[in-house]
């Protein structure tokens, strides 16, 4: 594939993956007595529901930054766990999760483009020092 398609495939589906996490964060961030009660059959507090809906909202944001940074990894991080814990929450639930095992494949082909496929410049993160100048 080329360097073009494959930075396509990247966006479109990295998009997927923000789109969905942004809708979910919406929804967290809402507190509809719908979504607390679904919260509570699960076994969650109350407050969890503002806190991840912020996580999440994080997340989808880090995700389109076009650079490579540290802070990256840890969105995707945590929005794979995200996904996982949401699916076994789902699953005890005796609820569908197969949204969430297409969400975190599509989460996993973003990951595996952004670290193998596509050369994204990195963020500068301090003083430039000539290779032959020492720290002291």
């Amino acid at each position: 594939m080329s360097t073009k398609a494959t930075r396509i495939v990247y966006w479109v589906v990295t998009g997927l993956v923000s789109v969905l996490f942004f809708f979910s964060a919406f929804m967290a961030l809402q507190n509809s007595p719908e979504y607390q009660e679904n919260m509570r059959a699960m076994g969650y507090p109350d407050y969890f529901a503002s806190i991840h809906g912020t996580l999440k909202l994080l997340g989808a944001i880090a995700l389109l930054v076009p650079r490579r940074f540290y802070l990256k990894h840890w969105a995707y991080a945590g929005l794979a766990v995200t996904l996982l814990f949401a699916g076994v929450a789902h699953w005890q639930g005796g609820e569908p999760f197969v949204l969430h095992i297409i969400a975190l494949v599509l989460l996993l082909v973003s990951y595996y483009l952004y670290l193998y496929r596509i050369d994204f410049p990195s963020l500068p993160v301090g003083p430039r020092r000539s290779a032959g100048t020492s720290l002291s």
